[in-house]
């Protein structure tokens, strides 16, 4: 397993389980939102223990030894070609100006468009 269980989270993105190469156990992560001028070829993901990014076009999963994004490189992987599809596709589908629910909102309008970021 790699990816599992995505689905929209209280910030209106991506939430999903990853267990990653050098992982015990899976983690709950979510998704930071992407802003229309902000870098949509990387997710930002975070769970309580790591952070990280994953490459939307590559599939390139890093994860680093801390959650606050900084710390030395604890593991790498790469998503296969069909959960980097769905992953990209759960991402797409919460792109908005005001993602979020409870009254908690995000810019996540950069959301749009990922789909069409090719694997190189």
């Amino acid at each position: 397993m790699m990816i599992e269980n995505i689905h929209t989270g209280i910030m209106g993105t991506v939430c999903f389980d990853g267990k990653f190469k050098g992982m015990r156990k899976p983690q709950d992560y979510i998704v930071y939102p992407i802003q229309t001028d902000g870098d949509n070829s990387k997710a930002r993901i975070q769970s309580d223990k790591t952070s990280g990014y994953i490459d939307l076009k590559s599939g390139e999963v890093v994860i680093l030894d801390g959650a606050h994004f900084i710390g030395p490189i604890k593991c790498s992987d790469i998503l296969n070609g069909e959960e980097l599809l769905l992953f990209k596709s759960g991402i797409e589908s919460t792109a908005s100006g005001k993602a979020g629910k409870r009254n908690v909102f995000s810019d996540n309008s950069g959301a749009a468009g990922v789909l069409s970021l090719g694997r190189m």
